[in-house]
């Protein structure tokens, strides 16, 4: 009878655990079947632009056709438009709230929350320390009971030292404590979210996902190139980097596509102005004939620091392809009024950069005729600049870090001008240089006209270990009177050209070490009794 009742109990205990095992299976699809999706938007893409970022999200219903989603507050209203799906019932719009923190800054954030607890904590302590010092400095003895004197001077005594002791002791802690602070805010403040007191709110009905497109400032690319002349071949060797950042808060992992637009802002070979002579005017008040004098040279500095300022100090930023964001390698494309560079990347939302060496062409060389310019009146020492097949592929516009044999010379901001793209301008060579000598300045007269004999000496050094080809530039006066008249007596070795603005082209072979000199003289005749002015 014992037996049989053990049977029956342990058959009635296999069933009612059957049943239960049966009921949470049932249960557990139950639930399965009714979970609504793990997160209410997706990020399909994102397109980068020099000043934002596009991003297409997909918005999802739960299972009773509902939307009610709300995206970071970096992403702008006016910009969000819903481009498929049946979104006649969904409404978007901005709603501010307590900051939001993406779940990947949460720690980071509960720590910065902590230490500005301590902290604040220590300044109360601080300033209580503080006010306690205060009382004692305010205590006045002789409205005291002098009965009491001589207790409170020897508890005024000790309370002020251990007061002032724990003061000292707490305002270093306190310091230590600030850097601590100071360092999670320069940790944590460029990682946080743009306008993250925001969001933009996805609300209505819709039957199926709707896609959304939306624009924010707070991402970006940046192109860049590193670009190595060798000034004997002409060769560039070309390497193109892309700094790519987003702020929103939602981490992406997918496709990205970054776009480029015309810039503006131009690139300009440096010239020579031509210089104009004239015969002043007489009886110029000396206080006006000051003041034409003072305009006339500020017109010329001016010239001056315009090709100066074409050189800026070389920053040399290290770049490094992040290998693991990259998924695959990006390709490049040109539309009529857009470079496309498609690639697929992770990306993180805290504003980290994410660096990619794109590669433009099959080859990302270029061959360019290295051309050694020198314009004695603007500088002592060359230009190079390097001029490009015109028949060669164009470059996207981008801020180039230029390299001479290796060595830093600059940056320019290469645009979309055909100019710009084909004639670059490296810098200076301060190895060749020139030096303008005069050899004869003498004013006469003749019968009836005053004579100015002038002349110069172009001295060019090539302080490189090569022979170089060298452009020389330089200027005559053009006489803007027909009363003055230009002769030009000498000039050797005999120029390449003279242009209608009276500038002189030469073109010379000098070799590794050596130096040339150019010799010009002239003449200018005028009438007696008056005096030559330039501008």
């Amino acid at each position: 009878m014992r037996n049989f009742l053990t049977a029956i109990f342990i058959l009635t205990s296999i069933f009612i655990f059957s049943i239960a095992s049966y009921g949470a299976v049932i249960q557990s699809i139950t639930v399965e079947d009714i979970t609504e999706p793990d997160e209410p938007f997706k990020i399909t893409k994102i397109d980068f632009y020099p000043s934002g970022a596009k991003f297409t999200f997909e918005v999802y219903p739960n299972s009773d056709g509902e939307i009610n989603t709300e995206l970071p507050g970096a992403f702008l209203e006016d910009k969000t438009i819903i481009t498929s799906g049946n979104g006649a019932g969904v409404q978007i719009f901005t709603k501010t709230r307590a900051e939001w923190t993406p779940e990947f800054l949460e720690e980071l954030k509960s720590k910065l929350d902590d230490q500005i607890k301590t902290v604040e904590d220590l300044e109360a302590r601080k300033n209580s320390l503080e006010q306690t010092i205060k009382i004692l400095n305010d205590y006045d003895p002789e409205k005291a009971d002098p009965k009491n004197m001589l207790e409170y001077i020897p508890a005024a005594q000790k309370l002020r030292y251990r007061t002032e002791s724990d003061l000292r002791d707490l305002q270093e802690d306190l310091k230590n404590e600030r850097e601590i602070l100071e360092a999670l805010e320069s940790e944590y403040n460029p990682k946080k979210p743009g306008r993250a007191k925001y969001s933009l709110v996805v609300t209505g009905k819709a039957e199926d996902t709707v896609t959304l497109e939306t624009f924010t400032t707070f991402a970006g690319w940046t192109p860049k190139y590193f670009m190595y002349l060798n000034s004997e071949t002409g060769e560039i060797e070309n390497h193109m980097y892309t700094e790519i950042f987003q702020k929103t808060g939602l981490n992406y992992e997918g496709e990205i596509i970054l776009h480029t637009k015309d810039p503006y802002g131009k690139i300009t070979t440096p010239d020579l102005r031509p210089v104009r002579v004239f015969i002043k005017p007489k009886n110029v008040p000396p206080a006006a004939s000051r003041r034409r004098e003072e305009v006339e040279r500020s017109e010329r500095n001016s010239s001056r620091a315009l090709y100066r300022k074409s050189a800026m100090d070389s920053g040399i930023d290290e770049y490094a392809v992040e290998e693991s964001s990259v998924r695959s390698a990006p390709t490049v494309s040109q539309s009529l009024s857009d470079w496309v560079i498609e690639a697929e990347a992770n990306i993180t939302g805290d504003g980290n950069k994410l660096n990619l060496e794109i590669e433009l062409y099959e080859a990302s060389n270029f061959k360019s005729e290295a051309k050694i310019l020198l314009i004695p009146e603007l500088r002592r020492d060359a230009w190079i600049i390097a001029e490009l097949d015109p028949a060669s592929k164009r470059l996207i516009p981008a801020m180039t870090e230029l390299f001479i044999d290796g060595r830093p010379a600059g940056k320019i901001n290469l645009t979309e001008s055909k100019q710009a793209q084909h004639k670059i301008e490296f810098g200076y060579i301060d190895q060749i240089t020139i030096k303008k000598e005069p050899i004869i300045e003498k004013t006469g007269t003749s019968w009836f006209s005053g004579v100015l004999t002038s002349g110069y000496k172009l001295i060019i050094n090539n302080g490189t270990d090569s022979t170089r080809k060298i452009i020389v530039k330089d200027r005559l006066p053009i006489p803007t009177d027909e009363k003055i008249k230009l002769e030009i007596k000498k000039i050797t070795p005999a120029q390449k050209e003279l242009s209608a603005q009276k500038i002189l082209t030469w073109e010379l072979e000098i070799p590794a070490g050596k130096s040339s000199e150019i010799i010009v003289d002239f003449a200018l005749t005028y009438p007696q009794g008056e005096e030559l002015g330039y501008r």
